[in-house]
């Protein structure tokens, strides 16, 4: 994409676990926070983080002084060329019990970036306590009080939207895109758009890449912190602190108005969910999708988990889409629509 168009530049949806079984390998079960490679990809454990594609990954250079790391636990689970495949393999086997052991990886400057879960906790403490806002004090009750605007709404299931913070400002530091402090959150570049589908070569497409393998930690970095119990208030929260070590822009926040700087789209909610005060539960589906903009590029990158033992139809639902992803993932060539 070139670099003056505004817009997501790719988009990948994988179905994860979090305490759960794999809707993919009925089969196969998990518990705790353990991790294996089976042939399709997969996240297991509360709060555990995924890869896609990405064989490098750093951490970014911010001022804050909380430093969002890269998730520890995360390592492509249908990658069969890693060195520790078997041992992960061999842990699911003996009821999620595997050795503690991690594949480091080594950013550009040949720096290990990967961070124990106490050392990630701590962050993400620190995190949440730099940006603890109004829903800190609220009651379950006041959160959960409905907004005016979806009075008389006629809802398709039974999720409810609870209470939506104030949006957040990104620091001038940042590269920000056309649309960052427009009031109606409008891209002018998007609206005059490309006239032709540019191809990418040398620094451009070293930026690309650049901009998606960012995606791609900040997306493991919101991965590993969700479990049942957070809110996608704190996912937000999160989210903005990575983006804000990494001095990249959030691409969703005040796009068209929009409030957050992630999108956090739980059951019936099909896409674009807006990160609120309510708690994820065990049984939810949850998709994060996560873009960022970088030098005039942006990334988009999402995927869905299964929060702990989730039924038949949520399981068959994730396994259909994920299919259908990879089905017409075969079809992508050049000279392809």
């Amino acid at each position: 994409m070139a670099p003056s168009e505004e817009a997501p530049a790719a988009d990948a949806e994988e179905p994860e676990t979090v305490g759960a079984s794999h809707p993919l390998d009925a089969d196969r079960a998990t518990t705790g926070a353990s991790k294996k490679k089976p042939n399709k990809k997969k996240k297991s454990g509360p709060g555990a983080g995924g890869a896609d594609n990405d064989d490098d990954a750093r951490e970014g250079e911010g001022e804050n002084e909380a430093k969002a790391p890269v998730a520890a636990a995360a390592t492509p689970a249908d990658d069969q060329s890693g060195d520790d495949g078997e041992d992960a393999e061999d842990g699911a086997a003996t009821g999620g019990k595997k050795k503690n052991k991690k594949k480091k990886k080594k950013n550009k400057s040949g720096q290990t970036v990967a961070l124990s879960d106490e050392a990630f906790q701590k962050w993400v403490e620190e995190t949440l306590a730099a940006t603890k806002n109004e829903s800190e004090q609220g009651t379950r009750e006041e959160l959960s009080k409905p907004d005016r605007a979806f009075l008389g709404y006629s809802f398709s299931g039974s999720l409810r939207p609870w209470k939506v913070t104030p949006q957040m400002k990104m620091p001038e530091s940042i590269q920000k895109p056309d649309y960052a402090n427009e009031p109606d959150g409008r891209s002018e570049i998007e609206r005059v758009g490309l006239r032709e589908v540019p191809v990418l070569e040398g620094e451009q497409l070293a930026t690309m890449k650049e901009v998606c393998r960012l995606g791609r930690e900040v997306l493991d970095i919101a991965s590993r912190f969700l479990k049942a119990g957070v809110t996608g208030d704190q996912i937000d929260r999160i989210v903005y602190q990575a983006c804000v070590d990494r001095q990249i822009y959030p691409s969703p926040l005040n796009y068209n108005r929009f409030p957050k700087t992630v999108c956090v789209s739980a059951n019936e909610v099909i896409c674009h969910g807006i990160p609120d005060c309510r708690p994820i539960e065990e049984g939810d589906i949850i998709n994060l999708d996560v873009s960022v903009f970088y030098k005039g590029f942006h990334s988009d990158l999402n995927e869905t988990f299964l929060i702990g033992q989730c039924d038949e139809d949520s399981q068959r639902l994730v396994r259909t889409a994920y299919k259908s992803l990879h089905a017409a993932a075969k079809l992508i060539r050049p000279g392809t629509f």
